[in-house]
């Protein structure tokens, strides 16, 4: 299990400067890259995150480029080479847009890209997460139940948004085939509205309780992310590990 923080690839140097003084120590920066280009910051840093393990959220309108002739899959290859040079262990990323009505059609072609994506997959991890936009693929425990059983992916997970879930009412981790697919948590407060990326210490305005938390601590799966606002990571830090007791 490793405890990690979320950082946009642009904020790295205000980001690592705040890890600086922190007195809790984590163990992997879940870095966002809206655009290839992102990466310079991560070359720019390099030295200071040897001392971390490096993942990556990828571009979150990546997905809405699923259905372009071989461009999605491009942009992830990219992506993956990029990444080798850093050792990414995981790529997280959205599902994107629907173009039809027809639910299932949107997912048979999901389903075969991230097929295709299967392909460039060598060491490293694709998790597809849960997002709360009815507009979107993915608010629904529906929807990864079908990718699951129709793609049959060792190296495509599942990262599992407790925020979003929060807000779409699913209960996705009722769903005993999505937590065992589930390799990544993203932890984060909010008013069951909005996402509003709070901390989880806020007991007296969560939707949620310390039995939940611990019940997904206990899970022990492989990444806990912390994709909370500045201000709520040093409690939240000291507020995960005493949940781990």
């Amino acid at each position: 299990m490793k405890l990690g923080i979320s950082i946009l690839a642009r904020e790295l140097e205000t980001k690592l400067n705040l890890l600086k003084k922190l007195e809790t120590k984590i163990d992997y920066i879940e870095i966002g890259v809206d655009r290839l280009t992102d990466w310079k910051y991560i070359k720019k840093h390099s030295n200071k995150l040897r001392c971390f393990e490096i993942n990556i959220h990828l571009p979150l309108d990546i997905a809405n480029f699923m259905y372009n002739e071989n461009y999605f899959e491009k942009i992830i290859n990219l992506n993956l080479k990029l990444g080798r040079n850093y050792n990414i262990i995981y790529y997280n990323m959205h599902l994107g847009k629907k173009i039809c009505e027809d639910r299932r059609l949107n997912l048979d072609i999901i389903v075969q890209k991230l097929k295709k994506i299967d392909k460039y997959i060598v060491d490293e991890y694709i998790t597809i997460e849960n997002i709360y936009q009815d507009y979107l693929l993915g608010n629904k425990r529906n929807d990864f139940n079908y990718i699951i059983n129709n793609l049959k992916s060792k190296n495509i997970k599942f990262c599992y948004d407790i925020g979003h879930d929060f807000i779409t009412k699913e209960n996705f981790f009722e769903d005993i085939d999505i937590l065992k697919n589930t390799k990544v948590i993203h932890l984060s407060n909010n008013n069951g509205e909005i996402d509003q990326h709070l901390g989880i210490n806020l007991l007296e305005k969560n939707i949620f309780d310390e039995k939940y938390l611990k019940y997904l601590i206990g899970l022990n799966k492989d990444y806990y992310l912390l994709e909370v606002k500045d201000e709520y990571i040093k409690d939240d830090l000291i507020f995960f590990s005493s949940l781990k007791k």
